[in-house]
């Protein structure tokens, strides 16, 4: 126990560092004496609107989970996998801490009877439909793509969304081509497959999932396109929609604590080539990770009235 919370606080130790190097390396490029003045300027009631945006972003993504978990025959209502996405969501983002959003989520539904490993399962479907949605986007933004990305960059965008969209449309049919029977070591494949097919199969849910994610992501993007209006960064939405799939998708790498320091390394090196000013691309960046923050304390008030530990 004592080698495995040394690991954990190790890993946290390895992300904040991570994340405050980045934030050291971009004050070398950046003036941070006029973040507060930007932040002074923004328009509040645009914030708030960009909190609600955000809110209504994690809300759809509980119902796209309770979706996929119905599909897999577990129960609870809708409520319950609300305040338990939004409990799983408050730490993820709000907390350094040893338990990540994915392992609350865990063990509460431990607690109401479910097996870890069906859990899981159900767990990780919801995070690689989610997935889809951004490589959905990202790939519809290729089309406004060539006045905000270089030819490599577009490139890249093309060949990791082909390749995802590939990979699950392979993931669906696995089970039923290979006899993973024969390949004990493997068979976790094997499983994961039987539950996409079971989960996609039905046309129709498969349909209304992803569009549920590209929805999410849609909202999520609207909500940072608020706060860069509030900010008057003067970028038009298009550049949102084909840059931020980008940055979420970075974000998404496990290096950094909650995705700071990735997130703003990531939006000033790509809005800088929009001609944005640096400064105010910073300060719209640190202004989302706060609302992502405020979004999620729905979640440790529920939390806090919970009975068990999740």
């Amino acid at each position: 126990m004592t080698r495995i919370l040394k690991s954990k606080l190790f890993t946290i130790g390895i992300k904040i560092t991570f994340a405050s190097f980045a934030f050291w390396f971009l004050s070398k490029k950046l003036d941070y004496s006029q973040l507060p003045e930007l932040f002074y300027t923004m328009n509040y009631n645009l914030l708030f609107a960009a909190l609600l945006l955000q809110f209504i972003s994690i809300a759809i993504a509980a119902y796209r989970w309770k979706l996929v978990m119905h599909s897999l025959g577990f129960g609870e209502d809708n409520a319950f996998y609300q305040k338990l996405y939004f409990k799983g969501f408050f730490f993820s983002q709000a907390l350094p801490g040893s338990i990540g959003g994915d392992a609350i989520r865990l063990i509460a539904l431990k607690d109401q009877g479910y097996k870890i490993s069906d859990s899981l399962y159900g767990i990780f479907i919801d995070r690689v439909v989610g997935l889809i949605g951004l490589l959905l986007i990202s790939l519809f933004a290729l089309l406004f793509a060539p006045v905000f990305l270089t030819s490599t960059i577009i490139n890249t965008v093309l060949f990791i969304g082909v390749g995802g969209l590939a990979g699950f449309l392979i993931l669906l049919i696995l089970h039923k081509v290979i006899n993973f029977s024969h390949l004990p070591k493997l068979h976790i494949f094997g499983e994961l497959s039987k539950r996409f097919f079971k989960v996609y199969s039905n046309s129709q849910k498969g349909i209304l999932q992803i569009s549920l994610s590209i929805i999410i992501h849609f909202f999520s993007i609207l909500c940072i396109y608020s706060i860069s209006v509030a900010a008057n960064l003067g970028v038009e939405f298009e550049a949102f929609l084909c840059l931020m799939p980008l940055v979420i998708l970075l974000t998404i790498l496990p290096i950094s604590f909650a995705g700071w320091g990735v997130r703003e390394g990531a939006m000033v090196g790509l809005f800088s080539m929009s001609g944005a000013n640096k400064e105010a691309i910073m300060a719209v960046s640190i202004a989302y990770g706060v609302i992502l923050i405020l979004s999620s304390l729905p979640g440790f008030v529920t939390w806090l009235n919970s009975k068990n530990i999740a």
